[in-house]
């Protein structure tokens, strides 16, 4: 599920918006060979005071979206925490595993105004809903294959950096 310069209702921190003054979001995601399993280690930066609040007082969670075309695998991934481990079976993915990041909202909210809006939200606010983005950025993919009946050792990292700076978003992971 790819994000492409989607336009919201309300303000979004995303790499391709200027809604937010300041703050940003990046995360670091690590996939690391672990028997027959992949270890996916995902690291959260945020910098935005009132997403970390929101966060912090469970109405909003990081959330990964994990998929693979080619096998029909798609699964979510929410957290509170900044860092999280999660384990995926090497039999639900072969090809391109794509790993898209979001902070999203647990629960309804109904007046959300956040200092970090830019000027021309100014004393604006918002009702969210359950389920919508605060922040999403692009999603990275890693190239997965089967060789030689199994998989090579290796450690990759996705890098999704803060707004208006180059995004890496495709890697090979050495399978």
């Amino acid at each position: 599920m790819e994000i492409r310069y989607k336009l919201y209702p309300y303000p979004v921190l995303a790499y391709y918006s200027d809604d937010y003054k300041d703050g940003s979001f990046d995360t670091t995601i690590d996939l690391q060979k672990d028997g027959y399993n992949i270890r996916i280690d995902f690291m959260a930066s945020l910098t935005n005071e009132g997403l970390k609040k929101l966060i912090e007082d469970g109405q909003a969670q990081y959330v990964y979206h994990l998929e693979c075309a080619q096998t029909g695998f798609r699964e979510v991934v929410t957290t509170e925490k900044v860092s999280e481990s999660y384990m995926l079976s090497d039999k639900k993915i072969c090809g391109k595993l794509q790993i898209c990041p979001f902070i999203v909202a647990t629960q309804d909210i109904t007046g959300y105004s956040n200092p970090g809006f830019h000027d021309d939200y100014s004393g604006a606010t918002f009702d969210i809903e359950a389920g919508c983005v605060f922040s999403g950025w692009k999603a990275g993919q890693c190239d997965h294959r089967k060789r030689n009946g199994g998989f090579s050792k290796h450690s990759v990292c996705f890098q999704y950096h803060s707004q208006r700076r180059s995004i890496s978003d495709t890697h090979d992971c050495g399978y």
